[in-house]
């Protein structure tokens, strides 16, 4: 994620909410949280109301069929923008709410996400979809690295470096446990990643639109990919390998190392906002 998109999402920090639901979930439980969910709402001023509240099932041990009517309450006083995102919720639980009437196919209300980090990260892709730059018309990789090099003059360098490649739709970029010889930086298009668990279907992971640089954590650990990545559309990515990055190093050190540290400084902006996003969970 770029780090002008990274502040921008810091500043719309309030316009998602996370409520942790636990134990078996009855009519009264569930006409608690309506209760004090709405009583939240209330409370603030419209500038303040968040755009999405996620709520978890992971803890969730059981639910009552008198629930859903609870959960339809809930839909009913979740007036748009809200979205309401149910995140971990078993098979049984989302077959109850939908028999109940509570889910219907394309809902506007209610969206379900496998995951809290996924919830998180569609979240995140709405909010971004508000902004200027998702809009944008289209700019070639060299001006969007420019965001990334405090000294413009290292970017016909880097650009040296890099393969382009162009992807069809549905095409693969790269597989999850496929050892990472390159990085990628998407210059047009979009991509998504998702997860397959050993056994198991796969889970959607992150969108990734113009800008951003896909595969850096696995690359530089030497480590294979943990995701797999897939092209939703024609896109154009721009990819730097193993080989190359070690030529850059010996023959345009200065680049390399400038690059490298940009890196760095990403990959920690990205462990101190999972860090805080977990501390906010535990608080």
């Amino acid at each position: 994620m770029e780090p002008h998109q990274q502040g921008a999402l810091q500043a719309m920090g309030t316009q998602i909410q996370i409520l942790r639901l636990q134990g078996f979930l009855f009519f009264g439980t569930a006409n608690q949280l309506l209760s004090q969910v709405k009583q939240g709402l209330e409370s603030l001023s419209s500038s303040d109301l968040p755009q999405f509240m996620v709520l978890d099932f992971e803890q969730v041990t059981g639910m009552d069929s008198s629930v859903a009517y609870s959960f339809i309450k809930l839909k009913q006083a979740a007036q748009p923008p809200l979205r309401l995102v149910l995140t971990q919720l078993r098979p049984e639980f989302e077959e109850l709410l939908y028999r109940q009437g509570c889910l219907v196919p394309n809902d506007p209300i209610y969206h379900l996400e496998p995951s809290l980090d996924s919830s998180l990260a569609w979240c995140e892709a709405q909010l971004l979809d508000t902004l200027s730059w998702r809009r944008r018309r289209y700019v070639p990789l060299p001006l969007q690295l420019q965001k990334l090099f405090a000294d413009p003059e290292h970017i016909p360098a880097f650009m040296d470096y890099l393969d382009k490649v162009q992807l069809s739709a549905d095409t693969t970029l790269f597989d999850q446990g496929q050892p990472a010889d390159y990085l990628y930086f998407l210059e047009t298009g979009q991509l998504r990643t998702f997860i397959t668990p050993a056994g198991g279907d796969p889970v959607p992971d992150r969108t990734y639109q113009p800008g951003t640089m896909l595969g850096a954590t696995a690359f530089f650990t030497q480590s294979p990919h943990p995701v797999s990545a897939v092209a939703d559309q024609p896109s154009v990515v721009y990819g730097l390998s193993r080989e190359r990055w070690q030529a850059m190093a010996a023959q345009n050190p200065r680049t390399a190392a400038t690059f490298q540290g940009m890196v760095i400084e990403q990959l920690s902006d990205q462990l101190i906002r999972a860090s805080d996003s977990l501390k906010s969970l535990l608080a």
